[in-house]
């Protein structure tokens, strides 16, 4: 472990002194943005992660919460974001500081940009238009949308391009509900559903394959 955290630090002082710095990174307005460090492995136990709140070119804050080492922030107007990142040793001391850069813009055409991810309401829009009988894993039910938006960005980021919102309401309560694949047998539902929960590492039975009429 010290050998690596020696190395990791070779690692970044080298890349600092060539000048090797992000450039600013364009996102969609209204996207969920995860964000992380660039030179160390957030499992690498024996660092700590400070994280800035990221802030426009104006000085407002949108939405962001911190999970696993990583910042996840929503732009919701055309700006420049800033974040800054302090990774330090349990003993406090500074190894090094990061500046990440954001400019979110809206999207004119999405047709322009095929290969960018979908947003949840695009996705959720795609589902809708499913039509038969399918078989597909329910990954969780949340009763803010934010929530569910979260949740479904870290899918994203895992490379799933099959999952999608849905809306349902229970008890005069609304739900969103993220959906991963539309499959047509239930063995096929539960493969993904098993590979999700492990790549979460979480036991399978917090998942939840089903059939869709």
């Amino acid at each position: 472990m010290i050998l690596k955290l020696i190395l990791n630090c070779f690692l970044v002082f080298y890349l600092s002194s060539c000048g090797q710095f992000k450039e600013s990174v364009e996102v969609q307005v209204g996207d969920t943005v995860k964000v992380s460090s660039t030179y160390f492995d957030q499992g690498n136990k024996g660092l700590v992660y400070a994280w800035g709140p990221p802030k426009s070119k104006n000085g407002n804050i949108p939405k962001f919460e911190i999970e696993d080492n990583h910042l996840y922030f929503t732009p919701e107007e055309e700006s420049e974001y800033t974040i800054e990142l302090s990774v330090e040793t349990l003993g406090g001391e500074m190894i090094i500081e990061e500046t990440f850069s954001y400019k979110s813009i809206f999207q004119v055409n999405p047709s322009e940009k095929s290969d960018q991810k979908s947003s949840p309401k695009a996705s959720k829009d795609k589902a809708n238009e499913f039509k038969g009988t399918y078989y597909t894993v329910q990954v969780c039910a949340k009763t803010i949308k934010e929530d569910a938006d979260l949740e479904f960005s870290k899918l994203q980021d895992m490379g799933y391009d099959d999952i999608y919102i849905e809306e349902f309401t229970h008890n005069d309560i609304l739900y969103w509900r993220v959906r991963a694949g539309k499959f047509n047998s239930m063995k096929k539902a539960e493969k993904r559903r098993d590979e999700i929960a492990d790549i979460l590492k979480i036991s399978s039975k917090d998942l939840w394959a089903l059939k869709v009429n």
